[in-house]
């Protein structure tokens, strides 16, 4: 069975002794929830929000009981909520210029010294050939964004072994 990036990350936090029990959790573009599943049996308590209402209520059905519509964007989220951020394979799908925004609003939720999880794709050519990707996030591009946060990961996952493209990780403290 391949592993969710989810799990992924999870188990680098774990390795850089980053413990999560009763920790509350803010998975942005929480789609239609398997991520925030898996989150939740981490013991994590999660808020998933999601751009599109027929996603949340997938999540919702799938036992994430606080599930919201929300723009990345524009979050209405109090600040320093979150003692950890998910932003995972969301960017991309923002124009560039709105990737800027969107980062703000990812430090302004997530408490100081909490942890922030990014995916992007890694490859550009890959990336950009879906419709649905407005753009192409590189490392350089979370550096400038994340400028006061302390880069603890940077990795890379591969979806399975038959996948033409992996996943940039990066994971920040706040």
């Amino acid at each position: 069975m391949k592993q969710h990036r989810y799990d992924f990350i999870l188990d680098v936090l774990k390795e850089k002794k980053i413990f999560l029990e009763n920790k509350n959790v803010i998975d942005c573009a929480c789609g239609d929830g398997r991520g925030s599943v898996c989150l939740q049996n981490s013991g994590l308590h999660v808020t998933a929000i999601d751009i599109d209402e027929k996603e949340t209520i997938k999540c919702f059905n799938k036992g994430i009981k606080n599930t919201s519509i929300g723009d990345i964007r524009d979050l209405e989220v109090q600040n320093n909520f979150g003692d950890l951020f998910f932003c995972s394979e969301t960017l991309e799908h923002l124009e560039f210029d709105d990737c800027q925004r969107a980062s703000h609003e990812i430090q302004r939720t997530t408490k100081q010294n909490g942890i922030i999880c990014i995916t992007v794709p890694k490859d550009k050519n890959i990336c950009l050939s879906k419709k649905c990707h407005k753009t192409w996030v590189q490392l350089s591009d979370l550096k400038r964004w994340f400028v006061n946060c302390d880069f603890i990961f940077i990795g890379e996952f591969f979806k399975s072994n038959k996948s033409k493209g992996s996943n940039l990780v990066v994971v920040l403290r706040n």
